[in-house]
């Protein structure tokens, strides 16, 4: 190993300075791959949650309408008072 201390040209500096900046942006990229990654990992456990949800609703609706069959058979007709009602 060379243990004299030396001087770089400037077009050395300038590729060390390219060097570093290529470096840096392939770091970025992989992080930003990772965390892309991490994200669509969450979205896709977002969105089989999601379906599950709606299934249960689902399942719940129909249960409801089963249960509003079995109870009322016949839709329960509305009863109006057509003149005012008399206090006793």
């Amino acid at each position: 190993m060379d243990k004299v201390r030396r001087k770089l040209r400037p077009e050395q500096q300038q590729a060390l300075r390219v060097l570093a900046h290529h470096v840096v942006t392939q770091l970025e990229l992989r992080r930003h791959a990772r965390e892309l990654t991490e994200v669509n990992k969450s979205h896709e456990q977002l969105e089989a949650e999601l379906g599950r949800a709606k299934a249960e609703i689902e399942q719940l609706r129909n249960e409801l309408a089963r249960f509003q069959a079995a109870s009322f058979p016949v839709k329960p007709k509305l009863v109006t008072a057509s003149a005012p009602v008399s206090r006793v």
